[in-house]
């Protein structure tokens, strides 16, 4: 029995600052900041956020429109593709890090 797979996209942006004693990633959407020792920590919190994030969707049986509606609700473009392969609902999040401005 082949299952039909769903994956929702839509880019985030990841605004990195160093704070002197710690590092913050102020994540939009869903507007979420964490913090971290160094800046490898601070994308790996950053990880676990938007896992935190897109798990309630996941796990609903209406995740996904429920998850539209919030992204076209705060204006973040997003695609909805549909498949036959059994697969895990992933959503890619290409990620822009501005690193400084002169």
């Amino acid at each position: 029995m082949m299952l039909q797979s769903t994956t929702v996209n839509f880019d985030v942006q990841v605004t990195l600052k160093d704070q002197g004693d710690r590092w913050e990633a102020y994540i939009e959407p869903p507007g979420m900041t964490v913090y971290g020792a160094t800046e490898d920590a601070v994308k790996i919190r950053v990880d676990e956020a938007l896992e935190f994030f897109t798990r309630h969707f996941r796990d609903d049986p209406d995740g996904v429109m429920k998850l539209r509606q919030y992204l076209d609700a705060h204006g973040v473009p997003n695609v909805v593709t549909e498949g036959n392969e059994a697969r895990p609902m992933r959503l890619r999040r290409p990620v822009s890090l501005l690193m400084g401005v002169a």
